[in-house]
């Protein structure tokens, strides 16, 4: 034998309301925690490229130099020495 629920008009209409609007506010948590971890991933993502920038740049005097030291060295002209002196103070 199955028993009936006997469930009034105010009972009916409040379960009607509240299993649509129980899972729109479980939808909503899960939407404000993955935006949540875009922003987070988007500011990671923004320091490492800062960082890759800066390395760049690192490397770009240090290879500027070492070519002008090598041109000194091979070449003895003053005007490689200054460029050498002038890369050095920069990356220092």
């Amino acid at each position: 034998m199955r028993k009936k629920l006997h469930l009034n008009l105010s009972h009916k209409g409040l379960l009607l309301v509240s299993v649509p609007l129980f899972f729109e506010l479980v939808f909503i948590v899960t939407l404000y925690v993955l935006l949540v971890r875009a922003d987070e991933q988007a500011k990671l993502l923004e320091n490492k490229r800062a960082i890759s920038a800066q390395a760049n740049q690192i490397a770009k005097h240090v290879y500027d130099s070492a070519q002008g030291m090598m041109c000194y060295i091979n070449r003895g002209k003053s005007r490689y020495g200054k460029r050498y002196a002038s890369r050095f103070a920069s990356t220092s």
